[in-house]
């Protein structure tokens, strides 16, 4: 149990410190640009403003040693905080992961040991520049510019636009990061990916169900491409409330040892 908790802590600190296509260009003639834009209005309305988010969740680490899984609760408040409760037995809570604007905390209980570091130390380490509102975009399954998810039609320019059939993918480019979102033929993003050299963070979504005018997915699967070894996240969501959380508390006991990313990162790619 130690070890499962250890990995869970550690893959998620690793989220965030490291055939041909048939695509076909779409010109840039009035028609095409109009219909561009509509496509990309249609998709700012199927993500509208929120304040927070809380689920009941299951997820499963596929690391080299095996699939681990875990229940959990993922609670976002935006622009704020995001926090991940790690509940492997009886809904009892073993670990917490929690990422601010500032800063990345994790905390094994089971160990008494935690984790607590800038996100600012890890700029120049990481393949991808990824801020909190991309952090909690990309749970959420919303469409974002790096350190913004909240588009409007003056943000249209930011996005170059191709089409496959019923599919349509938006990039955006900020020095040698690529962003590309899928959506489909009801502008539902199916997937995000964030690339940077030979390294790709890929996010798949799937089982969407209709939540008041927006659809959300049940299901997200997480790969990290690249590495030396492939590891896999998936997240089932269970249960969701929308704008209900106000706050939430965090604390770590003065007598928890405290440890580097760098350390649960070699544990989980042993």
């Amino acid at each position: 149990m130690r070890c499962k908790l250890f990995l869970y802590i550690a893959f998620v600190a690793l989220l965030f410190t490291g055939c041909k296509s048939s695509e076909k260009v779409i010109s840039e003639s009035a028609k095409n640009i109009s219909g561009e834009k509509a496509h990309f209005s249609t998709l700012l309305d199927n993500y509208p403003s929120y304040a927070s988010f809380s689920a009941k969740a299951n997820i499963a680490i596929a690391t080299p040693g095996g699939t681990l899984s875990s229940k959990a609760t993922i609670r976002i408040i935006k622009d704020k905080v995001l926090q991940i409760s790690i509940q492997p037995l009886l809904g009892i809570e073993m670990g917490r992961i929690r990422i601010t604007p500032d800063s990345i905390f994790a905390v094994d209980k089971m160990n008494r040991r935690y984790i607590a570091e800038p996100l600012a130390s890890y700029k120049d380490r990481l393949p991808f520049d990824i801020r909190l509102a991309s952090i909690q975009a990309l749970f959420l399954n919303r469409p974002f510019l790096l350190g913004q998810d909240d588009l409007s039609m003056k943000d249209f320019s930011q996005f170059a636009y191709t089409q496959d059939k019923s599919l349509w993918k938006l990039s955006s480019e900020v020095g040698s990061i690529v962003y590309d979102f899928v959506t489909d033929e009801s502008c539902r993003i199916q997937e995000t990916s964030m690339r940077a050299g030979n390294y790709k963070m890929l996010w798949k979504y799937s089982m969407f169900n209709k939540q008041n005018d927006s659809w959300f997915p049940s299901r997200i699967s997480v790969q990290m491409q690249g590495m030396s070894k492939t590891v896999r996240l998936d997240i089932s969501y269970n249960t969701q409330e929308w704008n209900m959380l106000q706050n939430l508390d965090f604390s770590i006991p003065v007598q928890y040892r405290k440890m580097n990313v760098s350390d649960l990162i070699k544990a989980l790619l042993k």
